[in-house]
């Protein structure tokens, strides 16, 4: 008996022995996995390879105590059962004789062949209980590559559920969050018509490119001392010489020899203090300045006159007049110069969308992403339509043009329409040829092969728009288009009028955050000219709601200023609205030779 289980338990030892091994071999593969990743630049892919070895090691120390208690009990095991048996079949022995003695049967033992045949019934038995086992071990083994993944995303799936399953309160948390964040999006939704409406119902005002405007009194230009409060660890005020001068403060330092700072009034804001009346701050793209005056009527007469500075550098840069000395223009210049470094930074963009080429220098307005020269041209053939390319440094390119760049950019564009692309290898690098690029750009745009699709219904999908819209979500937006969904169709439900189209409602939700969501909407929609069940385009929103931005964005999609609405008796057109006191002849030139100029500088949606 020990002959034959002793093998057996061996073998079931070393065969733990072995699965250890493997684990162990499973791990280093899995810290070489994530080391490659992280080498590759995959640092997510590496940390989650990381992640799931460190949880292999925390299984694998408890799983080496059993196996060395297992073979140190293995001997003891078959001892005990060799001498159970034993003890069991003198057993049955004595009582076969006992039973054979009270019944008159002449046979008075058990024969060896009996004792033989119950034994082998066990040995079987047993030997069927290992092989099962060890059929279950030589699974695990063979299990190898993308086998191995996809069970080692079913052993992290199981542990979250588990997670979730046996930690109090974990679910019942997540409902109520859920819970409450839908009630706070409803409660949104119900504010901003209101918060709309009270603004409409305000007496209209001129429209200005600030949130804060100046005494007209004080001027643009003025020259004295103010209190600038030190950027280091004492905060210390320190007397400054300060001067305002087209569209520039120059600020002093205390060291004659060190050059003055001079700051572009257009990328920087003006906020009074609330604490202290004599006290403002003036913010601007890499820093906020605090500064004091000496009374409050001189701190008034500083605002005022960067505040007016401001916006005469701003009306002489749209109106296309000339003050004189160039300033207004080259503040202008300043402005964009400074954002397209901005966008130049931005994830991804410092290499083409398409084929990866370093610095690319070419922009997809209704897109917002950068691409290379050779790129570029393969954008031009698809058509306007699809994508409309210019230049960051040949073309003369408007804070309007920069608007989806800054919101948008290479990594999460890529992130989209190029999610079910099955390998990197396959998209082309900087020395392709033509022909492979053009094979690939128009796989990506036209054809949008490398999108991740869901299986919605239009229904659902109208609904997604509505949400993006209301949400402000670029990306979700991005999603949608990808999927080929029809921007212009009516929406599942109205703020104001029946017949609303996601344009509408971005117009009605616009602020100096939001542009670019209708900037989007406006560029790449089929029908900018979408009408609600009153005959009002979004144009006509834009107008009625005082809404000069969305004017400018809307007429530079080319929005048609003349369609009437039903709601107005005498049907009037929107361009009488948009230019009361100006005559057909004027209104023609302005809306032929100058609405290109208006609407390409214009904004307050830069927010440094």
């Amino acid at each position: 008996c020990t002959q034959v289980l002793h093998p057996l338990l061996r073998l079931c030892t070393d065969s733990l022995s072995d699965h250890v091994s493997h684990l162990e071999q499973y791990i280093n593969s899995m810290e070489k996995l994530s080391v490659n990743c992280h080498s590759n630049g995959e640092t997510e892919v590496g940390s989650a390879f990381f992640r799931l070895a460190d949880f292999s090691k925390e299984l694998l120390s408890p799983m080496k105590n059993q196996v060395s208690r297992l073979s140190d009990e293995a001997l003891n095991v078959c001892v005990c059962v060799c001498v159970c048996m034993c003890v069991c079949s003198k057993q049955v022995e004595k009582e076969k004789r006992e039973l054979a003695r009270q019944y008159g049967m002449v046979r008075s033992e058990v024969s060896g062949g009996e004792i033989a045949e119950e034994l082998e019934k066990e040995r079987r038995s047993f030997q069927l209980s290992m092989c099962e086992y060890l059929i279950k071990v030589n699974e695990i083994k063979t299990k190898r590559g993308v086998d191995l993944l996809q069970n080692l995303i079913k052993h992290y799936h199981s542990h979250n559920k588990y997670e979730l399953t046996h930690t109090p309160g974990a679910s019942g948390c997540q409902l109520r969050q859920e819970e409450e964040k839908r009630q706070l999006c409803v409660l949104r939704d119900q504010l901003r018509p209101v918060v709309h409406t009270d603004q409409d119902s305000l007496p209209k005002q001129v429209y200005s490119m600030h949130q804060l405007l100046g005494d007209k009194q004080y001027g643009t230009e003025r020259s004295g001392f103010l209190y600038k409060k030190s950027d280091g660890l004492r905060k210390m005020w320190q007397k400054r010489k300060c001067s305002v001068h087209n569209c520039y403060l120059t600020i002093a330092h205390a060291t004659p020899n060190k050059p003055p700072t001079r700051l572009n009034l257009l990328t920087c804001q003006v906020k009074p203090s609330v604490e202290d009346k004599k006290c403002f701050d003036l913010i601007s793209h890499n820093r906020t300045y605090h500064f004091l005056a000496e009374d409050e009527a001189e701190c008034v007469a500083w605002i005022s006159v960067l505040s007016n500075s401001k916006q005469e550098a701003l009306s002489v840069a749209l109106d296309g007049g000339r003050k004189g000395g160039g300033g207004p223009e080259s503040s202008v210049e300043d402005l964009t110069r400074a954002i397209t470094d901005d966008i130049r930074r931005m994830p991804g963009n410092n290499n083409c969308c398409d084929c990866g080429a370093p610095d690319p220098g070419w922009l997809s307005t209704n897109l917002g992403i950068l691409t290379c020269i050779e790129c570029s041209g393969i954008h031009r053939e698809m058509g306007v339509h699809v994508s409309r390319i210019q230049s960051l440094s040949l073309d003369s390119l408007g804070t309007s043009d920069l608007l989806l760049a800054r919101n948008v950019g290479n990594s999460g564009f890529n992130e989209i329409l190029e999610a079910n692309l099955l390998s990197p290898s396959l998209k082309p690098s900087q020395h392709s040829h033509m022909a492979e690029r053009k094979d690939f750009i128009l796989s990506k745009y036209q054809d949008v092969h490398f999108v991740r699709r869901g299986h919605n219904s239009a229904s659902a999908l109208r609904l997604g728009l509505q949400e993006a819209t209301k949400s402000c979500d670029i990306y979700s937006l991005i999603q949608l288009y990808a999927q080929k969904t029809e921007l212009s169709q009516p929406l599942h439900a109205h703020i104001q009028e029946k017949g609303e189209t996601a344009l509408h409602l971005a117009v009605l939700l616009a602020d100096r955050t939001s542009l670019h969501i209708l900037d989007f909407l406006a560029q790449n929609c089929s029908n900018v000219d979408a009408q609600t069940s009153a005959g009002n385009t979004a144009l006509h929103y834009s107008c009625l709601h005082n809404k000069s931005d969305c004017v400018k964005l809307l007429l530079r999609a080319r929005a048609n200023p003349h369609i009437s609405n039903t709601h107005t008796h005498t049907h009037t057109p929107i361009i009488n609205i948009l230019y009361p006191t100006l005559s057909a002849a004027e209104i023609f030139f302005h809306l032929s030779s100058k609405r290109e100029k208006h609407c390409k500088n214009m904004f307050s949606w830069f927010s440094w």
